[in-house]
């Protein structure tokens, strides 16, 4: 019992500390939602949960317009870190990408590309051509 009531304490005191660091929660639609803390470099966080593979494009490129938005009015002000959901499965890399994502990818089943639907590819061609414009490291 003293174990659980000093990781709460801690917990508690972790949460108080992190609030008197919080300038803002901004949620932007059902999607997306931003958080901004003071340190010594401003940090934004976006959480995004992007559509899946049979959701019309649009909604996709709308979310990620977004995204890139945040990311260039942070550029240079402020730390941006972009995290979710972004409903594009890697698998494995090529040649073209990896310099962005490097050599280990998530994949228990040894699967290829191939296996992926067009729409699958497309969330992930679109996820790719993200992370390459803004000079993002995808992580799992």
């Amino acid at each position: 019992m003293k174990l659980k009531s000093q990781i709460l304490t801690s917990s508690n005191s972790f949460k108080e500390n992190v609030k008197k660091h919080l300038k803002d929660i901004e949620p932007i639609n059902d999607r997306t939602m931003q958080c901004l803390i003071q340190a010594v470099r401003d940090i934004e966080i976006v959480n995004v949960h992007v559509p899946q593979a049979e959701r019309p494009e649009t909604e996709k490129e709308e979310i990620y317009k977004h995204i890139e938005s945040r990311i260039r009015k942070g550029r240079g002000s402020r730390i941006v870190i972009v995290i979710g959901d972004f409903n594009a499965r890697i698998i494995e890399t090529t040649e073209m990408e990896r310099h962005i994502v490097g050599p280990h990818v998530f994949n228990p089943n040894n699967d290829e590309i191939g296996i992926l639907s067009e729409k699958q590819l497309e969330n992930r061609e679109l996820f790719m051509e993200f992370c390459i414009s803004n000079d993002l490291t995808p992580i799992n």
